[in-house]
């Protein structure tokens, strides 16, 4: 059997679109215009940007074909559609990413329909550059609450396409503006996230900052930078914090610098084990074992005699999990030369780690 030759299936599917064929048909056209299509068939699938009923099937095929035609025709589409039709073609534009239309997005950026200006502020985000967060800047300043939820995403969106070397500063501007607009706190926090991470604001100080906040979300998302980064800051400063938190925050970042694997916390961490109390103590006990080494091993013997239990079982399984030959060393010295509640830990200790319990 002979193949059907590319241009010709194109043709029969931009035929099925203009006739009155079934809409099983017609979608099944459209699907796989979606992934043979061409230029010709461009002005069929333009046409039915207007039916309410094939609009959106029309924008599947559009949207992945690759001629300058397929842009064309969508922008054309701006200055004759209303309402959801306009915001699902302004879609398609945004994942086009065609920035010819940027101008376009802007005046409809400041109109009166929510869900067209929300529409044009999202692609606006995903094509990015400096015209765009200009725009966009702007408008996070004047826009209605039913629209300035979807230009602070769309200027997170915006200002990471910034983040380069020669475009930071706007980026630092446009994050800042984010994180001092009257925003939902998720976005704020993102805002403060994306401007640590791409090191578009001071990301250290900013980092404290974030850990120190009373806003629960905003030190939720410091947690998860202080996992993330590759340098959080100098480990003087996040020493600093814990000193400063209530138990159960300290406790919380302590669990992320041990996640983190970075001995440059250890004796951070160490310090929380000695003196810290509670929850705090225990989760430092439990960071030993992710970035502790046999320097540690008396100081978890200390707690693993600890009257407090919660403290003592903390303290044996990080002795019982932590990884080395030298720490199996210093286990063995404890079980000879420690006291008498000291050897008989450090007996069962020892076991545990040579019975197959640890690898």
């Amino acid at each position: 059997m002979q193949p059907i030759d590319r241009n010709e299936e194109v043709k029969k599917l931009i035929a099925v679109l203009e006739s009155n064929a079934a809409p099983a048909e017609k979608d099944a056209a459209c699907r796989r215009l979606a992934i043979i299509g061409t230029k010709e068939a461009v002005p069929a699938l333009a046409v039915l940007l207007a039916d309410a009923e094939w609009s959106h099937m029309a924008r599947i095929a559009l949207e992945p074909l690759l001629d300058p035609s397929a842009d064309e025709a969508l922008r054309a589409a701006l200055s004759k559609l209303r309402g959801p039709l306009l915001a699902g073609v302004i879609g398609s534009i945004g994942f086009r990413r065609d920035s010819k239309a940027i101008p376009s997005l802007v005046k409809l950026l400041q109109g009166a329909d929510p869900m067209v200006a929300g529409a044009a502020a999202a692609a606006l985000g995903k094509i990015g550059g400096p015209e765009a967060a200009k725009a966009l800047a702007e408008r996070l300043g004047t826009a209605t609450a039913d629209v300035k939820a979807a230009v602070g995403d769309a200027c997170l969106w915006c200002a990471r396409t910034l983040a380069g070397a020669d475009t930071r500063d706007a980026a630092r501007s446009l994050f800042a503006a984010v994180r001092k607009a009257d925003l939902p706190p998720h976005i704020a926090a993102a805002a403060m996230r994306s401007a640590i991470l791409s090191g578009a604001g001071r990301g250290g100080r900013l980092l404290i900052e974030a850990l120190r906040s009373d806003d629960g979300a905003q030190f939720e998302m410091a947690l998860r930078v202080v996992r993330e980064i590759p340098a959080p800051g100098r480990m003087d400063a996040l020493a600093a914090v814990l000193k400063d938190l209530p138990a159960p925050r300290r406790a919380a970042l302590l669990r992320a610098l041990g996640d983190r694997g970075d001995k440059a916390a250890l004796s951070a961490v160490v310090e929380e084990a000695k003196a810290g109390d509670g929850v705090a103590r225990v989760a430092a006990l439990r960071a030993l074992g992710q970035i502790g080494d046999a320097s540690v091993v008396p100081l978890l013997f200390e707690a693993a005699t600890s009257p407090d239990g919660e403290v003592a079982r903390a303290a044996r399984e990080t002795l019982a999990g932590l990884p080395g030959k030298d720490v199996d060393a210093a286990i063995a010295s404890a079980a000879e030369k420690g006291d008498e509640k000291v050897r008989r830990i450090a007996a069962e200790i020892a076991a545990q780690r040579s019975g197959g319990e640890r690898k």
